[in-house]
């Protein structure tokens, strides 16, 4: 072989060796991006494994949970539907009895109140009516308010007339006095004229 045949088979050689050098280069890099992601994907199984156990964890705890209410609902239920019961529900029944005694109390009280709503009505049906009421009560008080204005008068008049006849009285009192110091005065004359005629 010759240098120049050597040196193109090394040359080729030396390219095929680079080529493998970056291959191997190029698989390592690969190899370890998929390492990483192996190593998340685990990560991610880990999580993915924890996540299902605390899953099933709940899913057992809150079947128990719900169970050990069912329970517990049951027994309040068979409780309550005893004829005992718990003692709210007995101090409820006692106070649903009182309150129907006291309803039943003012259903009787309404119905008093609706007879006598009812009586008062017809007794206000048979009175009459407001504006006859009216008029007889301004009828009255102006036949009032005009007797008394006649009476008023009367007594006017009634005065009048007695301080006429107590004048007139006054005068014949005065008269009558008059005629008596003139019939004693005659009186004494004729006494006198009488002695003297005799």
């Amino acid at each position: 072989m010759t240098d120049d045949t050597m040196k193109d088979l090394v040359t080729k050689h030396d390219l095929t060796i680079t080529q493998l050098v970056q291959s191997v280069e190029h698989l390592v890099t690969a190899q370890t991006e998929t390492n990483k992601r192996l190593e998340e994907i685990s990560g991610f199984l880990a999580k993915q494994a924890v996540f299902t156990s605390r899953l099933e964890t709940m899913d057992k705890e809150l079947r128990d949970s719900f169970k050990r209410v069912h329970k517990r609902v049951d027994e309040i239920e068979n409780l309550q539907k005893t004829d005992t019961g718990c003692n709210s529900v007995k101090l409820l029944h006692k106070d649903v009895e009182s309150l129907t005694k006291d309803t039943t109390r003012l259903v009787g009280a309404v119905e008093e109140n609706r007879i006598m709503y009812e009586k008062l009505k017809s007794t206000q049906d048979k009175s009459p009516p407001p504006a006859l009421i009216k008029w007889v009560i301004s009828l009255m008080l102006a036949y009032s308010i005009m007797f008394g204005t006649y009476v008023v008068q009367t007594f006017s008049k009634l005065e009048q007339t007695n301080a006429l006849i107590v004048t007139k009285l006054e005068r014949d009192i005065k008269d009558t006095m008059v005629l008596s110091e003139l019939v004693r005065i005659l009186d004494r004359k004729v006494v006198k004229y009488e002695k003297l005629e005799k």
